[in-house]
């Protein structure tokens, strides 16, 4: 995620960029770890307790709609979020619960597929590198 082109993107709107909105924009950027709403939550209250809730659910609803965050939905887990919205696949670590990057590239199909793909999204499961 590109800071300055998100805020580029949100002041085209003429949304405001409130310290507490860019804190959830910079936290993003800085993070790969796939954050639940409560870990932005938490971040960003940490250095402005004055946060909301709603301010959080808001901007993730706002950049998800600017097309910059994406949610990623899995079995039995809250929703995390996504600032790499390049196609790419997961990796869930079945000890600590970490989600990784896949580069889809890193994924082959032995045979093609009938019809035409426009999109898919791949889980592997296994133990991540630092477990």
């Amino acid at each position: 995620m590109d800071v300055h082109e998100v805020e580029r993107l949100l002041r085209a709107r003429r949304c405001s960029l409130t310290p507490q909105r860019r804190a959830i924009l910079r936290y993003l950027a800085d993070n790969d770890t796939h954050p639940t709403a409560a870990d932005i939550f938490e971040a960003v209250t940490a250095d402005f307790p004055i946060t909301s809730r709603a301010t959080v659910y808001n901007t993730i609803a706002l950049l998800r709609e600017l097309g910059v965050l994406s949610e990623v939905n899995l079995p039995g887990t809250e929703a995390r979020f996504d600032p790499n919205t390049a196609p790419h696949h997961h990796l869930r670590c079945v000890r600590c619960g970490q989600l990784t990057d896949i580069p889809t590239d890193r994924v082959r199909l032995e045979h093609d597929l009938p019809g035409e793909v426009r999109s898919a999204s791949v889980l592997f499961e296994g133990v991540c590198e630092g477990c």
